[in-house]
């Protein structure tokens, strides 16, 4: 999703007690809701275009799974997220285009974290991908109407988190960085390049937990795009 790359807590591993099933010591299963909303800068060599993309609602899984030791973890996720009406700004008034359909997004991610308990510090790595619509910038300095552009991108993504606490608060901060490992496009040509990721969790006693987020994008195909988005989300512990 452009809204979001989630990651589960891995606290109800962490602290569950020894009479627990194995099952449910090992694993574990998270739903979450998300809204962001984001802008974006296409550049060419001879204009510049703005757009809004927003995004109300996202859904989504996320899932951990770990050895005895609970210092080796798989997480995962995946997710939908349903766009509102979009708007785009060219560089003369032929080219602004408002109350612009976008079509909804998708996405997962697959990651192997190495956890240090005693410093509550993770280590992970793993895969990315997301597929995320732009416009038809180039074309449509030249006097196209604005159509919708469908980006599928995969990534190689390296991140930290790092974990600590405030009275009955348990807090976690992530930090990530992606590279394009191959990308595909229903345009002219395909985006590559980096994006990273802020991602902020505070977990209270009890099911839920309340994250915000932001994410850049810096990629470069038929134009320079740069992203910028800014979100929360709510997770609750399905099991």
């Amino acid at each position: 999703m452009q809204g979001l790359t989630w990651s589960p807590s891995l606290e109800k591993i962490l602290d569950m007690d020894e009479g627990e099933s194995e099952f449910n010591q090992k694993f574990s299963l998270n739903a979450f809701y998300a809204s962001s909303f984001g802008t974006y800068k296409e550049i060419t060599s001879e204009q510049t275009a703005s757009s809004g993309q927003n995004f109300p609602v996202t859904l989504g899984l996320g899932f951990s799974s770990t050895n005895e030791q609970k210092e080796h973890f798989i997480v995962g996720s995946a997710y939908w997220a349903q766009a509102s009406k979009g708007i785009v700004t060219g560089g003369n008034s032929t080219s602004t285009t408002s109350n612009f359909s976008i079509p909804g997004e998708i996405g997962f991610n697959l990651y192997y974290q190495y956890y240090l308990k005693e410093n509550l510090l993770g280590i992970y790595s793993g895969y990315d991908f997301e597929k995320l619509n732009t416009f038809n910038t180039s074309e449509m300095f030249s006097g196209s109407s604005v159509e919708n552009i469908d980006n599928k991108i995969h990534y190689g993504t390296l991140g930290v988190s790092q974990g600590f606490s405030l009275f009955d608060l348990k807090m976690n901060l992530k930090a990530s960085i992606s590279k394009t490992l191959a990308s595909s496009t229903s345009g002219t040509k395909a985006f590559s390049g980096y994006k990273y990721i802020l991602f902020y969790t505070v977990k209270p006693e009890g099911r839920f937990s309340f994250n915000v987020f932001y994410k850049h994008h810096e990629l470069k195909g038929p134009t320079q795009l740069s992203i910028d988005r800014i979100g929360f989300s709510i997770g609750i512990l399905v099991f």
